[in-house]
């Protein structure tokens, strides 16, 4: 083989290791898990069924289930938490055609959910949004606070959503700001989701 065909077999093949590298999308598998801690999970029930999967709603919170107007809504909530405001779990299961749910992200479904939060809260506040793994399932996250501006209390919560075969299940809390401790269980609770 002749120095020249060995020089240009080499270029085809860095060539084609570059273009494999670029064009490889990202596996989820690569995301990190979002596990709850062994004492969070003291601190929820047994699981209960939702319309999407299964999870673990901290203990002492009460149950409501409502039909949303764009889908299916559970409510758990709990009066008068640590720091003295109440606290509230949701469930969401957005109603989505096969093509809005071929064509969302969990980027594009989180932003969708905070403009109606925003338009709610003054000073509002979020952190960056982080993607990772729920119980095998791709999800994303953040946290958020601000001052309702109907009962004029500082609040704070945070937002999980999951992707799963055919839904995206958003989970909210919604807790005083002081209430460090609820807004801990509350997050776990999220993270003990388990789609069908």
């Amino acid at each position: 083989m002749t120095k020249t065909r060995s020089r240009f077999l080499l270029t085809l093949a860095v060539l084609a290791c570059c273009l494999s590298s670029v064009s490889a999308k990202p596996q989820a598998n690569k995301l990190p898990e979002w596990k709850p801690t062994p004492e969070l999970l003291t601190k929820l029930s047994a699981p209960v069924q939702v319309e999407a999967g299964s999870l673990r709603v901290p203990k002492g919170f009460e149950q409501e289930r409502e039909e949303a107007p764009h889908g299916l809504m559970y409510v758990w909530s709990k009066k008068a938490g640590q720091g003295g405001g109440d606290q509230a779990f949701f469930v969401t299961i957005p109603s989505l055609t096969p093509e809005q749910f071929r064509t969302h992200t969990l980027q594009i479904a989180l932003e969708d959910l905070l403009i109606g939060y925003r338009r709610s809260f003054d000073q509002w506040k979020q952190t960056p949004a982080q993607l990772g793994m729920i119980n095998k399932a791709e999800a994303i996250r953040l946290h958020w606070s601000g001052i309702n501006r109907k009962r004029k209390v500082k609040t704070q919560g945070s937002v999980f959503i999951v992707k799963t075969k055919t839904d995206y299940i958003v989970m909210v809390s919604i807790l005083s700001d002081k209430d460090q401790a609820g807004l801990r269980i509350t997050e776990a609770a999220a993270l003990t989701f388990k789609p069908k």
